[in-house]
């Protein structure tokens, strides 16, 4: 079977079963959470109270992340995961139902509520999302299964972003976007079936109140395997997510202070998701590229931001326009191709660090692993949202916030490059697994 995979990684139907499934899930969450940006951003709040509200259901929808990952990972690592999946999908129909009441209703309070439950689904399903991927594809072909899954992610978000955002135009196209939801979760249930469990005695124990309540010991155990490389690989991605959890969050507040409209909005944020994409397709077909690259994509990533944050706060208020008028100035069409190379960037630096981790963590535990991957990231994004918070909650402008966080992406860069440098023996692993 490894070698049938290790040929044809991406055209065999257990990798094409996986690779609908997380794509779906993908793309549900992000109709629904651009969605509700948009209305924030244009139909619900103020423009002065856009930001925070923004920051709060960014945070919301990451919370649960960092509650419920480590009882997902060690549940993953107990029982069959394409188990766990079905069940999973299976109850994203019933969140799909609320976000699409919520939607139509267009009351805040409701879509916060929606998309913290969304969150909650996500967080269960995250330990399994990467963890799943050696045991149904070849340790040669890691690197080019998570390239596709990372890619198909922001392509999930392009194609969310486009038709969540212009789902929440009117109330016409809102409801459109409700029945699409539903549909879209039954599609994933349907795909979750066709994914073959590897054993047929795991789901009998899936009620056992020794593992499935067993919280705490659950979030003992991942915290464990902190000390043995994981960590360092940890807090790298947890970095990126911190610095995506921030631009994609305020997105469409930045083209709002640009003076672009809701339609500028999606095309910013569907471009984005699509430069991540281009990144981590490129960083699995360019094989020469050396670990030691991954500080530089961050330092360059400074730089471009910065540059972007500087002629933001340059810029005039204006009213908003249409695409053609926005991207008719000079200003808007520089910021615009910064926020390119800084998703073609994240694409670069994330993808190896994911296939390294799953590298360094033994078969049993690799769902834990991911938990733990997704606890850092969740207490990182959180830490976005509450530093965004602060910061407009002072009187800081998105421009101002944005030159810190250039500030803040160059240390991170120093930092990777400082700690990668003290674990060679990792990195030359990396290398030679590659080459096999």
């Amino acid at each position: 079977m490894l070698k049938r995979l290790t040929d044809k990684p991406l055209l065999n139907k257990a990798f094409l079963s996986l690779f609908s499934l997380q794509f779906l899930g993908a793309f549900n969450d992000n109709l629904v959470k651009n969605a509700v940006a948009i209305l924030i951003s244009y139909r619900l709040v103020s423009e002065a109270d856009a930001g925070f509200w923004l920051s709060v259901a960014a945070g919301l929808f990451i919370l649960p992340f960092m509650l419920i990952s480590p009882w997902a990972g060690r549940l993953a690592d107990h029982y069959d995961k394409v188990r766990l999946i079905r069940l999973i999908k299976l109850a994203e129909i019933g969140l799909a139902l609320l976000a699409a009441w919520a939607l139509i209703s267009q009351q805040l309070l409701w879509l916060l509520v929606a998309v913290t439950a969304l969150g909650v689904q996500s967080a269960f399903f995250g330990p399994i999302k990467y963890a799943i991927i050696p045991e149904r594809v070849a340790p040669s072909r890691w690197m080019q299964a998570n390239a596709w899954f990372s890619g198909s992610t922001f392509i999930a978000i392009l194609l969310g972003t486009l038709l969540g955002g212009l789902g929440a135009l009117n109330d016409y196209n809102l409801l459109l976007l409700s029945v699409g939801i539903i549909i879209v979760a039954l599609l994933g249930v349907g795909a979750s079936f066709l994914v073959q469990p590897r054993t047929q005695t795991d789901s009998s124990r899936l009620l056992s109140p020794k593992v499935g309540l067993g919280y705490w010991s659950s979030m003992h155990q991942v915290w464990q395997g902190w000390g043995d490389g994981r960590g360092r690989l940890v807090i790298a991605i947890s970095l990126f997510w911190f610095i995506g959890a921030t631009l994609l969050s305020q997105l469409p507040h930045w083209v709002q202070s640009l003076g672009g409209n809701e339609q500028v909005a999606i095309i910013w944020l569907a471009g984005f998701a699509l430069c991540f994409g281009i990144g981590a397709g490129l960083r699995a077909s360019l094989r020469w590229l050396s670990w030691r690259q991954q500080a530089w994509w961050l330092g360059l990533m400074a730089l471009v931001l910065a540059d972007a944050a500087w002629l933001s706060y340059q810029a005039e208020p204006q009213a908003l326009v249409y695409p053609s008028v926005f991207f008719s100035d000079l200003t808007a069409w520089r910021v615009s191709v910064d926020l390119a190379i800084i998703a073609l960037l994240g694409g670069l630096y994330s993808v190896p660090l994911y296939t390294q981790l799953q590298k360094q963590v033994p078969a049993q535990a690799r769902a834990r692993a991911f938990a733990l991957n997704n606890v850092m990231n969740a207490l990182w994004m959180v830490a976005s949202a509450l530093a965004l918070m602060l910061g407009y909650s002072v009187g800081l402008t998105w421009p101002q916030l944005a030159g810190l966080l250039a500030v803040m992406i160059m240390l991170m860069a120093l930092w990777v490059a400082w700690r990668f440098g003290q674990t060679a023996w990792l990195i030359q692993r990396a290398n030679d697994e590659e080459q096999i």
